[in-house]
């Protein structure tokens, strides 16, 4: 295994669709509404015309995959109640884990692509699209494993979201938030935290570390042979930095995930008994918890 990871970017983008300029979809608009879920025939017919247009092989699966490729599913998270009369579905393109510059070429092809099939309505933010998201999943490459419990202890994540304009947003909550209640409730009942030391704490952060896309780092990822920190929402326009220009920026957090030492539970352990000694000031019940 190389001692230098090969830094890999995939893209997760949520665009709103109008007809696709296709008769079947034009009707469906025109006699209805906008789609709650992109039907199965609508992200098939986006995924066609992206094939067409880019060569790859974008699919439509039925089932949610399971591993990296290139898809078109269905976006829940997109309220089409105040989408503009001509919008009918809303959808998120997966791409896989692709080395920096062949990112960037996928990048620009899915550019000219959705302007070419839906015109500019997904390049500019307002009050439509300010739900959509273009996040960057970065990976380490082949070989190398996100450790759960040694980012959660060795990368400040305040600071690297606050860095990347991306605090407290709803994609990007702290794996503090997934791991604090079940280590004060441990603490409770071992308040010198002497059942920490040793691999127990390591154990305890990897068993409770947040695994949905809700979280900044989102270790579910690491189940589909990614390794991947979802950190940047970076502008979808084409005059925006190339992801070459930023690449140093980008695998920060995996860098620090791979190659920090892992803090020695008992200093870890002791930090996390010095804050749980402040609690009961805030008068909580620890037979609660």
């Amino acid at each position: 295994m190389s001692a230098i990871p090969s830094w890999r970017a995939g893209f997760e983008l949520e665009i709103i669709l109008g007809d696709l300029g296709e008769l079947r979809f034009e009707r469906e608009l025109r006699d209805g509404e906008a789609m709650d879920e992109a039907s199965p025939a609508f992200c098939r017919a986006f995924a066609a015309k992206l094939r067409e247009r880019t060569g790859r092989a974008w699919s439509a699966p039925s089932r949610p995959p399971q591993r990296p490729g290139f898809y078109v599913v269905p976006e829940y998270g997109l309220d089409p109640l105040n989408w503009p009369e001509d919008r009918l579905a809303g959808v998120e393109l997966l791409t896989p884990p692709l080395p920096l510059d062949d990112a960037e070429t996928v990048r620009t092809e899915l550019f000219e692509a959705i302007y070419e099939i839906d015109g500019d309505l997904n390049f500019f933010a307002d009050e439509h699209t300010a739900n959509c998201g273009w996040h960057i999943n970065i990976d380490a490459g082949d070989g190398f494993r996100l450790d759960p419990d040694r980012f959660i202890l060795g990368v400040d994540e305040l600071l690297l979201l606050a860095n990347n304009d991306r605090l407290f947003s709803r994609y990007t909550a702290l794996q503090r938030h997934a791991v604090g209640v079940p280590l004060l409730r441990h603490l409770a009942h071992d308040p010198t935290g002497k059942f920490l030391l040793g691999s127990a704490l390591g154990n305890l952060l990897d068993a409770h570390a947040g695994r949905d896309k809700g979280y900044a780092a989102n270790f579910a990822k690491l189940l589909k042979a990614m390794s991947s920190c979802v950190i940047s929402a970076r502008s979808r326009s084409s005059t925006a930095p190339t992801l070459l220009s930023n690449s140093s920026e980008y695998p920060q957090p995996l860098r620090s995930g791979l190659h920090i030492a892992i803090p020695s539970s008992r200093p870890s352990a002791a930090s996390f008994c010095c804050s749980r000694a402040g609690l009961p000031a805030l008068e909580l019940s620890w037979r609660g918890i």
